[in-house]
């Protein structure tokens, strides 16, 4: 995992770890291993899932790890939805970066044979920018949350959407089929 890190980054330096979503917390345990300085945050509602897969002591809440940001980084929770996203936002000059769990994907080409490519097709993978299929599902008020993320992206500023999933892109239409 050291390799992994920037050189500025040693085993004394304090992390804030960030559990973004209910499917992305098994490499936190690694981290906070390799960090006795790290702190954990996650939202509230997958605390316990976050213990069980192994971390040592509690997750903080995301309003705590919120409140540490600088100006410039804003963190955001999407409705309530099943999958308990989190999203950051960075703002550097005119050019906003968002930082996305599994609510986007962004695939340029999808690689494989007919099978394959069908499969994952199931699953809302094919080219383009993409409202992830399973995300939709765990949505519990999608009109809700369409308002609630119109609102959110500004149209002035140019927007950089980085997905945990694939490439970045700066285009503004989502396909959600």
């Amino acid at each position: 995992m050291e390799n992994s890190l920037p050189d500025f980054v040693t085993p004394n330096s304090k992390l804030l770890l960030l559990a973004p979503c209910v499917g992305h917390t098994l490499g936190i345990s690694g981290w906070s291993a390799t960090h006795a300085n790290a702190e954990l945050f996650a939202p509230d509602a997958i605390h316990e899932k976050v213990t069980i897969n192994g971390i040592v002591g509690k997750p903080q809440s995301i309003g705590v790890l919120a409140a540490q940001m600088p100006n410039h980084v804003q963190i955001h929770v999407p409705p309530p939805n099943k999958f308990h996203e989190v999203w950051l936002r960075v703002k550097q000059g005119e050019t906003t970066f968002w930082i996305v769990g599994d609510t986007f994907l962004n695939f340029e080409t999808v690689e494989g044979n007919f099978i394959k490519k069908f499969l994952l097709g199931l699953y809302g993978i094919k080219p383009g920018l993409r409202l992830h299929k399973l995300f939709r599902l765990g949505l519990t008020d999608k009109q809700k949350f369409k308002e609630w993320a119109i609102t959110l992206f500004d149209s002035a500023n140019r927007q950089v959407l980085l997905p945990c999933h694939r490439v970045s892109t700066t285009q503004r239409t989502v396909t959600t089929s």
